[in-house]
């Protein structure tokens, strides 16, 4: 878990002006204070490094990370703090793991076993506040039983620190039983559970073997020790899981247990979701990420150790779920309203003014593409996508096919069928109707996936303005619609008989 080479002694600039400041006084602003010890409840207490920035004249404001915890998780955070705002961080915890053993971004400031105590959790943590004096405290938990311990001590320690917590009521989420069932009645598939207690006989289950094993309340579970104990385990039998309820009796544990059904495959299978939740409520900041490797140690499984965030591999109505944002579901609607107004304006705008979609539907794709071009980053991505769901309604209800046979411009999954179904029959009996049909639904497949591939390197080399390269594609598809439309009127047109009156010839 050691950052690479030069991470941890400058702040990297990465787009922020603050941090860019940070970065160009580090070296002048930053010395190493001297280690102090400090015996107190098995505790050391070491003093943090000072945080005063001067840049360009401006007085930098001083931030002290207090982050309560000791595995990876913390490193995360203090690896964090440092990238934006050039700070260290201090550790408080129970134990600290070896993701902090090595690290230069975070000092394990205290590590007391009776940490998790209430009493000693705010003596601990005022006494430490008390030596900073000015200096703005950040109070962050990165575990869940200190979480609860927060919430539980939230109006004891608000004056010495700054910090954001959920009110005690919440707290039940912490236990993953009551956290499967409000993400059943969000309407979120969760594996298949058993919950278990000790003492209780095993039933029936809806699954087979191996299994997953669980403690369903972790900050309990935190307190207990027991030969092999691990955060989650994979259980082979029946045998081997009265073992473990048994052994983490013995230990201390006795709350209930989950017994899941296991999905096979491997990390990069898994998804993790990351939120901030402020203090009214709402969540301004959530994220998905897919996990490429997860820790392997006893107390780390589960933990993810590199995940890979992606704006491509966000699920947007995933993340809504969890929001709960009524907004975004108007938002979705607000797509399908447009999408249901193209397709009816393919008829209306004929009926009314005598339009030929023909040439209307290339206009309207064109503007679409180019308005997608130039449509803000940071735009709502299913708004960002409005201008599409109305160009590709009218470009669907405009182009039903070709040569008497319906085939689709936007979508491949039927004309795939078609084409299947029409090479098929050609094999079967040699006519050539099928492979008339065969060669239309085929080339409407050909232009569709060259069409995808051309998008894909588009918008790979000039990112959200690679919209702009299906111009000149649109342009000539205007141009062969100019061309049917001039072909079809002169078949329709009379043939035209010369009047041999006109031009009297000689019989001589």
């Amino acid at each position: 878990m050691t950052p690479p080479r030069g991470v941890e002694d400058a702040a990297p600039y990465s787009g922020n002006p603050e941090a860019l400041l940070l970065s160009l006084t580090s070296a002048a602003a930053r010395g190493l204070a001297a280690l102090r010890h400090a015996h107190s409840h098995n505790h050391y207490i070491i003093s943090p490094l000072p945080h005063t920035l001067t840049a360009g004249g401006i007085c930098m404001p001083r931030m002290l990370p207090v982050l309560l915890g000791g595995d990876a998780n913390v490193y995360g955070m203090a690896r964090s703090f440092y990238e934006c705002y050039g700070v260290r961080s201090l550790a408080v915890c129970r134990r600290a793991l070896p993701a902090l053993a090595h690290s230069r971004l975070v000092r394990v400031a205290v590590q007391d076993p009776a940490f998790g105590q209430d009493h000693v959790f705010t003596a601990t943590l005022l006494g430490l506040a008390a030596q900073y004096p000015g200096v703005p405290k950040i109070l962050i938990y990165c575990a869940d039983d200190y979480t609860a311990l927060l919430a539980r001590h939230a109006d004891a320690l608000r004056g010495a620190y700054r910090f954001a917590c959920p009110p005690p009521a919440a707290l039940h989420l912490a236990d993953k039983r009551q956290f499967a069932a409000a993400c059943r009645a969000a309407g979120l598939r969760t594996p298949q559970t058993v919950t278990l207690c000790p003492a209780d006989a095993l039933p029936p289950l809806p699954f087979g073997w191996p299994v997953i094993a669980k403690p369903a309340d972790q900050a309990a579970y935190a307190r207990c020790d027991f030969p092999g104990r691990r955060k989650v385990y994979l259980v082979q039998d029946a045998a081997r899981l009265r073992e473990l309820l048994a052994a983490a009796a013995q230990g201390g544990y006795f709350g209930s247990w989950l017994v899941q059904e296991y999905i096979p495959g491997p990390d990069t299978r898994l998804g993790v979701v990351n939120a901030y939740c402020a203090a009214d409520g709402s969540v301004p900041w959530l994220v998905q990420g897919q996990p490429l490797l997860q820790e392997r140690t006893p107390e780390g499984t589960g933990n993810y150790a590199a995940v890979l965030v992606e704006p491509s591999r966000q699920d947007a109505a995933l993340l809504d779920a969890l929001r709960g944002d009524l907004h975004a579901v108007l938002l979705h609607l607000g797509a399908l309203v447009l999408y249901v107004l193209g397709t009816m304006l393919t008829v209306l705008l004929p009926h009314w003014w005598g339009w030929d979609m023909h040439y209307v539907s290339p206009v309207i794709t064109a503007a679409a593409a180019v308005t997608v071009a130039f449509l803000p980053e940071t735009l709502n991505v299913v708004v960002a996508l409005y201008p599409i769901f109305f160009a590709m309604s009218i470009q669907w209800s405009s182009f039903g096919g070709a040569r008497g046979f319906y085939s689709s411009t936007i979508f491949s999954t039927n004309n795939t069928k078609q084409t299947s179904l029409a090479l098929a029959n050609y094999l079967c009996d040699h006519d050539r109707a099928h492979l008339r049909k065969l060669k239309v639904f085929a080339l409407t497949l050909l232009c569709f996936h060259i069409g995808a591939a051309a998008a894909y390197f588009a918008v790979t080399w000039w990112y959200i303005r690679g919209a702009l390269a299906v111009l000149p594609l649109i342009a000539w598809a205007f141009f062969l619609s100019v061309c049917e439309r001039r072909h079809e009127a002169l078949a329709e047109e009379p043939e035209t008989i010369p009047d041999s009156s006109a031009h009297p010839t000689s019989n001589a």
